[in-house]
Formats: C-alpha cells, structure tokens, sequence
C-alpha cells in the first residue's frame, strides 16, 4: 500500500514544486546556481521557501489526502484521527494558494529591485523582452492584483499582443524602436518631438495592456476578487471532469469584451496619431513602412452654394 508517491510519505514532494514554481521565477541559470551553492543566497531564500512550503502542500495535498491500494483509492481513518470533511479541506487548500501566491509575489518584487537583480544577475528571457517589463510597469494601465505574479503569469499572452495586434498594426521595426524609446526623465525638458513620442508609446501601451486582459481572460485561470484582477493557481487540474462545462462568469465576460474594445479603439487612435505627425525627423521608421497612410489632402467643396435652392 502507498499513500504518497515521495520517498517520505509525511511531507510534500517539495523538488516537484521547485520545479513547477520556483524555478520559472528564478530562471535556469540562477535557480541552478542556488541548488549548488545555497549558502551565498542568504538573504534570496527566505522569500523562496516562504513561496515553495505553502505551494507544495497545495499541489500535493490530493495525494497526502489519500492511500493508494490494491482495491483502489481510500482515506485513512483512526480512533484518534478522522479524515478532514470536504469543507475543512477545500479551506485548507484555498489557504494554502494564498499563502502561496502571496510568497510568490514577495519572492518575484525582491529580485526586482534594481540593486537585487543586479546582484543576482536576474534577468528577464529574451523571449519576453516586452512593451511592459514588470507588473509595475503594467499596473500603470490596467490595475492588478499582486502585480509582480500576475504579470509574470501574463507575459504569454502579452506577447501574443504584441506580435498579433501591434506588430502587424505598425511593423517589427518602428514596435522595436518604440519599445527600446528611453526618454529624459525630466519631462520639462522634452521637446515638441519627444512629447509626440510620449503619446505614441502612451498608446502602444494602452492598447498592449487592455487587450492582454481580454487575452488572459480567455487563455487563463483569472478571478475579479474584492482585490482586483489577478491570475489564479487553478486550472483544468482542479476540475475532475474537465469535460463538465459552466457558463462563463458574467463580470469577467463584460471586462473581456470591454477590454477587447478599449485595447481595439487605442489601436486606432495610435495608427491615427501616426500617421497625422509622422515626418521625416519624427516616427521616420513608421513613414518609410508600407503601414503608413498619409494623411487625405483633399479639400472639401461646399456644392450647395453653387445650386442657389434658396434666393433672397
């Protein structure tokens, strides 16, 4: 008989965890640099080990619940110990993702402060060098809940976005040099062109950020709470019968087509904006693209005055 397929039955698979959880946070490099040598990471490991405790009991408490015999699945039961009811251990369960997702939050702001991702030479994949490089940066268009995890759970399908809508809304090229724009940080020292450049990221940004949401809303296991939009643990996983269908969640069908709208109606603002002020000094990469439309030259007549319908 087997209650629990780790080596010690009493305890979660905690490498599992580390793997599904722990080590996307860190990246490769880094989270192999830990498993070697622990101790030149002093003050990174309490932040992981308060995320990894909570995250594995979560992920394997279905399987500590339970015994695994040769007539099939059972619980066990003493005279002094009682199997937890449905209620105790769907409490525990949800406890336990919070304290999980509250570790991962705390874990993913730690290494973003600037002196700490120096430090540990955290630095975000290639794959995701995005629009948006932290959840803060994101939380500027669209509030989230725990930002820092969110984002981090987001970032497919921003980059989705960015290659679907924005990419083939303005081009590789003039999305890069947006992207990459690094402007003064003293605003009362822009010029006329770097204020223009300012409004045309302001609504890459915009339209990035709100069609990410309606993205994630249909991709992910996202949840409105008293706390804001976040990106929760459960998936499919947590379904028994994954062919069981519900009817979606009316607050989160209306945000995903409020945003799909708002996302759609920045989009056509910026290619507007582009083309009204886009000159040979200023947005040139986007003039010179096939994106480009110039702005209508046509004078409006006035032909009424002409058909003299009314005299005086």
């Amino acid at each position: 008989m087997v209650n629990f397929i780790n080596e010690d039955s009493n305890i979660a698979d905690m490498t599992a965890a580390e793997l599904m959880f722990i080590k996307p946070a860190l990246g490769a490099e880094l989270y192999t640099e830990i498993v070697a040598t622990p101790a030149d990471f002093e003050d990174l490991l309490p932040y992981i080990k308060r995320a990894l405790a909570p995250l594995a009991y979560w992920l394997d408490l279905p399987n500590i619940q339970t015994q695994i015999t040769d007539k099939g699945i059972a619980t066990a039961e003493s005279q002094n110990m009682t199997a937890a009811h449905k209620w105790e251990y769907e409490a525990l369960r949800d406890n336990l993702e919070i304290k999980g997702c509250f570790g991962l939050e705390s874990l993913l702001e730690f290494l973003s402060v600037p002196e700490i991702t120096a430090a540990y030479e955290w630095v975000i994949p290639e794959e995701y060098n995005l629009i948006f490089k932290t959840g803060i940066n994101f939380n500027e268009y669209f509030t989230l809940y725990q930002p820092y995890r969110s984002f981090f759970s987001m970032r497919p399908c921003l980059k989705q976005i960015e290659d679907h809508y924005i990419r083939d809304s303005i081009g590789d090229d003039f999305f890069e040099e947006m992207r990459d724009l690094v402007l003064p940080a003293d605003k009362s020292s822009w010029t006329d062109d770097q204020k223009k450049q300012n409004n045309a990221l302001q609504l890459i940004k915009k339209a990035a950020a709100y069609l990410t949401i309606a993205k994630s809303v249909d991709l992910l296991p996202v949840k409105i709470s008293g706390n804001g939009f976040t990106v929760s643990l459960r998936d499919a996983i947590d379904k028994p019968n994954p062919q069981d269908q519900h009817a979606p969640d009316a607050q989160l069908y209306n945000l995903r087509n409020s945003a799909q709208a708002a996302g759609e109606r920045y989009l056509l603002q910026l290619l507007a904006y582009l083309n009204a002020n886009a000159a040979d000094s200023l947005f040139s990469t986007f003039k010179n693209s096939s994106y480009y439309t110039a702005p209508s030259t046509e004078v409006a007549v006035d032909k009424n005055s002409c058909r003299k319908i009314f005299t005086l």
